[in-house]
């Protein structure tokens, strides 16, 4: 009774935690459909990039990149990093679809395994695991698709070819700088952020 009692003490404090917003700090960022986003252009590469969404542990940005290079670029996860203060200086590296999409497929071979059946042998409520399984194979499923379509995933970009997609990184989001690094051939480019209070929320 003590611990409901101090889970219903906390609510009102979880229910105040100040919202969160991405925004872009640079004097290039410009305005598309209402949304301000980040625009750089280096060596190789022409960069847009714009917050898609926020959580307390996972950071997903849009982005859009043009090879500007007379040579083909190979372009994937490990090319994007954040640091700055919103990390505590550390530095952030993208999360791999490839690796995400590993262990959706595992999940998704084991429950179609025999191992469900003897898991569902041995359930105390054989009745209501089997809508359990098609649920969880139904947002495995969702999972896969989404990572296999929306994520920027590993790619060779030909000259002046333009790709678009989501990027993900894992980690405690506080406010503060953010720079979102896009590594080349021909070096890196460096788009300014600010994680900052949402005065709207």
């Amino acid at each position: 009774m003590r611990r409901l009692s101090l889970v219903l003490s906390l609510l009102p404090l979880l229910a105040c935690a100040p919202q969160l917003r991405v925004r872009p700090d640079s004097p290039q960022t410009v305005w598309e459909n209402g949304l301000p986003v980040a625009t750089g252009t280096g060596p190789s590469l022409g960069v847009r990039a714009v917050a898609s969404s926020l959580q307390p542990n996972r950071l997903m940005l849009e982005v859009t990149v043009q090879n500007t290079s007379q040579h083909p670029l190979l372009l994937d996860s490990t090319h994007f990093r954040l640091s700055g203060s919103s990390t505590q200086g550390r530095l952030v590296s993208a999360v791999d679809p490839e690796v995400e999409l590993r262990e959706i497929r595992r999940q998704l071979a084991f429950l179609s395994s025999g191992l469900v059946l003897v898991a569902e042998a041995v359930s105390v409520s054989t009745e209501g695991s089997s809508e359990e399984l098609d649920a969880r194979r139904e947002e495995l499923g969702q999972q896969q698709h989404f990572w296999e379509t929306q994520m920027l995933r590993r790619t060779t970009l030909e000259p002046g070819g333009m790709l678009r997609g989501l990027v993900a990184f894992g980690y405690p989001v506080r406010k503060g700088e953010l720079s979102l690094q896009v590594d080349s051939e021909a070096g890196a480019l460096v788009l300014p952020f600010r994680v900052e209070v949402d005065p709207s929320r």
